[in-house]
């Protein structure tokens, strides 16, 4: 058999026999011509790739969208509630749905939604669906598509959107001076990277409150409150807004839960604020309250989808339980807890009482029954003179520090009378740093005892009569 009698493809690119039986090697051109080839078929696929769209409409079967519009993460993006798969969504303004059903349908607003988003598309028309940023990511990670967020331009002007290195959980004592503040209050902290841990004032909080008109009085307050009579709404606020009307207004500690957040679910947090803010909620005391609606925000965390009880009186207090359970069982981040850090702010009052405690006992004795005998606690340059003669030299700074941080808890809405001789006895003192403030046996709201409740029924069986 010749060479001739053998196809092209023997002959020429692999090992072929010539005429007299033998193998020869394939000649130089011919393997680079191959090579060529080759490339030349790699290239046009990869092109092929990168051209061809990544998700159509042709892609999602009406049993796909079935199944992602059942997802806790898409219902608890539209506020429905996450335990049963009925209802409707627990904000009422048209303007947060794309379908006009879409309060009462999850699955026709992730209908209307995905086809707005094809639309922005082909369009490059995207202020519609750019309103809510974390449906676009939510929705773009499940179908593996592009980041269509990155065409919000609104969204990407945020500057906490950038700026924020962390999110926290904070909770504020009870504060028997406003009903809607008996049990505590829940709040979200996010910390900016620029902001050192101790001096974060001026990180961004996100509170969620009732607006209540100015001069409410107090049975009318109440009444509203029961009933559902005030809007809600998340707003923000510099933090220091916070640590002054809690910590320093209201004498009221502060815990805050650093949340573990890998990069991603950061964002989808973070997204999700930026679309709720300013929305209207109904507000009620007892359920649907501070408590409730941070639950609910929290929600698109898949560690937290059971975060909002079913029924039943939700307190601030159950917002920390429930986030330390989630972080403790099943709520793990990449096998690690999911809150970071547990940090203490303690309120000026704590603060003051501390630094009383650790004056020696006869000083402090001295000290308190020096406050005892000015009326409220007001004396003047001279009685301080005298009282800071009869104390030892190595106190006297302690007890300064002392009384600059409880005269101010006498005087919420101005400054106390005698604030300033204090001050200025200070600077008589040498220059030294007050001492750092060690708080031991501080029971967490996570770790305090349960609410409890007690109810009255009346019921009648058949066999045993009324009871």
């Amino acid at each position: 058999m010749t060479e001739n009698e053998y196809p092209f493809w023997a002959t020429r690119f692999f090992i072929g026999i010539n005429q007299h039986g033998y193998k020869v090697l394939p000649k130089r051109k011919d393997l680079i011509g191959l090579m060529s080839l080759f490339r030349g078929y790699v290239v046009g696929l990869l092109t092929l790739l990168l051209l061809a769209p990544q998700v159509s409409i042709a892609s999602l079967s009406k049993h796909e969208l079935q199944a992602l519009s059942v997802s806790p993460q898409w219902r608890a993006l539209l506020l429905y509630d996450i335990q049963s798969q009925g209802g409707r969504s627990h904000l009422t303004d048209p303007s947060f749905f794309i379908s006009p059903q879409g309060r009462v349908s999850p699955q026709q607003e992730l209908l209307s939604f995905y086809n707005a988003v094809l639309v922005a598309e082909e369009t490059q028309e995207w202020q519609t669906v750019c309103a809510f940023p974390a449906r676009l990511i939510w929705l773009s990670e499940q179908l593996k598509a592009s980041d269509w967020v990155t065409n919000c331009d609104e969204f990407l002007k945020w500057p906490e959107r950038t700026e924020t290195d962390s999110i926290s959980l904070l909770y504020a004592a009870g504060f028997l001076g406003n009903p809607a503040s008996f049990f505590g209050h829940s709040f979200i902290k996010l910390n900016s990277a620029n902001e050192k841990k101790d001096l974060d004032l001026l990180a961004t909080s996100i509170n969620y409150g009732a607006q209540v008109p100015d001069g409410e009085d107090p049975f009318t307050y109440i009444a509203k409150g029961v009933t559902g009579g005030y809007v809600g709404r998340f707003t923000d606020a510099a933090y220091y807004v916070q640590t002054l009307a809690y910590g320093e207004m209201e004498q009221r500690d502060l815990w805050e839960y650093e949340l573990n957040l890998s990069a991603e679910q950061k964002r989808l947090v973070l997204a999700h604020i930026w679309e709720l803010k300013e929305r209207p909620f109904t507000y009620y005391f007892f359920r649907e309250n501070c408590a409730y609606r941070i639950m609910q925000l929290l929600g698109v965390l898949p560690e937290l989808e059971q975060g909002v009880p079913a029924t039943g009186i939700v307190l601030p207090q159950e917002t920390i339980r429930r986030t330390m359970n989630a972080s403790q069982l099943d709520g793990s981040l990449h096998g690690q807890s999911l809150v970071k850090s547990v940090t203490f702010h303690p309120s000026r009052q704590k603060r003051a009482f501390e630094r009383l405690a650790k004056l020696s006992p006869v000083t402090a004795k001295q000290v308190k029954l020096f406050l005892e005998s000015e009326p409220n606690s007001e004396f003047s340059a001279a009685a301080l003179e005298k009282l800071m003669s009869s104390v030892p030299s190595g106190e006297q700074a302690a007890i300064i520090d002392f009384l600059l941080e409880y005269l101010p808890t006498l005087a919420r809405n101005e400054p106390h009378p005698s604030y300033a001789a204090v001050l200025a006895y200070r600077f008589k003192l040498p220059p030294s740093a007050a001492e750092k403030l060690t708080f031991v046996d501080q029971k967490a709201p996570h770790k305090a005892i349960k609410p409890t409740r007690l109810s009255l029924a009346m019921t009648r069986r058949d066999t045993l009569g009324q009871g």
